[in-house]
């Protein structure tokens, strides 16, 4: 059990140390005598009892860096009245990404912001964790889902890249002791030729789509280092950043750099999917209406031989005409 004595021992008539002691037992089952530096009984109390609470978790494997900061704070609370700031993950990111709307392009921070918030959704219910919980695992988990969801891999590097930034960020004011992200080896992007939609079919779903897509242009280029001028067509980075800025990829300045295609490509099949259900509900109704005429041509032709009929028997009642001889 901890506790706390004084140093009886003298010097030159004095006391040579006007601090408590704390004694507590370490995680090792060592019993430990250490100063607190305090003067007041019962401060230096709660430091040996923290000491002892904190060695009690580190004997039984419980004490992570998340923890020890915890600790810390708490023992600061208690005898300084102040305690340490501790970040959740989420309030970690929210506020890193507050910063970058402050200093970076609107583009930027909409980047930014798009793979915290992922990230978050991600941890689920351990983003309400301290920060310095989270390890080079978590990351590595984050990295492969983003994967296994269909993203190329220059992508998934970047939002490792984006989340590296926060963490070193919150690495140099101390609310972490490594980066997690630092440990985590770049995926190699495999130059993979992907089926794409053609120049007419692009052109053709713009044309047919809804909202915002109507605005884009597909153009035609070549690029400055192609010598021979092969052409290739694609779609504006300005032009589809002003539609989903989470389709492009910014530049060191935060601007419009390069189209994210393979995204595109999924959105471009999305307004194929819903103008394909329309036509779908179009054929369907034709068929309806088809069905409708079909029953009402029925209709009227059996309606026409009833009256048809009704009239012959009108014709078939009428009286003979009689002649009257008048003498």
């Amino acid at each position: 059990m901890a506790c706390v004595i004084r140093d009886k021992s003298k010097r030159n008539g004095k006391l040579r140390s006007p601090f408590w002691y704390a004694c507590f037992t370490d995680a090792l089952g060592r019993r430990l005598k250490k100063s607190t530096g305090l003067t007041a009984k019962s401060k230096a109390m709660e430091m040996a009892r923290t000491w002892e609470k904190a060695s009690e978790e580190a004997r039984q494997l419980r004490l992570t860096e998340a923890r020890a900061r915890e600790v810390i704070s708490e023992l600061m609370q208690s005898v300084g009245g102040e305690s340490l700031t501790v970040f959740t993950v989420a309030d970690w990111f929210s506020h890193f990404v507050k910063q970058k709307k402050k200093s970076r392009s609107d583009s930027t921070f909409r980047r930014h912001k798009q793979t915290m918030d992922e990230f978050n959704e991600f941890l689920g219910p351990r983003a309400k964790l301290n920060i310095a919980a989270i390890t080079s695992r978590d990351i590595a988990g984050f990295r492969d889902r983003r994967h296994a969801l269909g993203l190329a891999p220059a992508t998934v590097n970047l939002d490792v890249t984006i989340l590296s930034s926060g963490f070193n960020a919150a690495l140099r004011q101390g609310h972490i002791s490594v980066n997690p992200c630092l440990a985590i080896e770049r995926l190699k992007n495999k130059t993979q030729r992907k089926g794409v939609f053609s120049p007419e079919q692009v052109s053709a779903l713009l044309g047919a789509a809804e909202g915002d897509w109507r605005g884009l242009r597909p153009v035609t280029f070549h690029y400055k280092t192609d010598t021979i001028g092969t052409p290739q067509f694609g779609l504006i980075a300005e032009e589809v950043a002003k539609v989903n800025p989470a389709l492009v990829l910014p530049d060191k300045e935060g601007k419009p750099y390069t189209v994210r295609y393979e995204a595109v490509n999924a959105m471009l099949l999305n307004e194929f999917l819903k103008e394909h259900r329309k036509v779908d509900e179009q054929e369907k109704t034709i068929v309806e209406l088809k069905s409708g005429m079909t029953a009402l041509a029925a209709t009227v032709k059996e309606q026409a031989a009833q009256i048809q009929k009704v009239s012959a028997q009108l014709e078939a009642s009428k009286p003979a005409p009689q002649v009257v001889n008048n003498p």
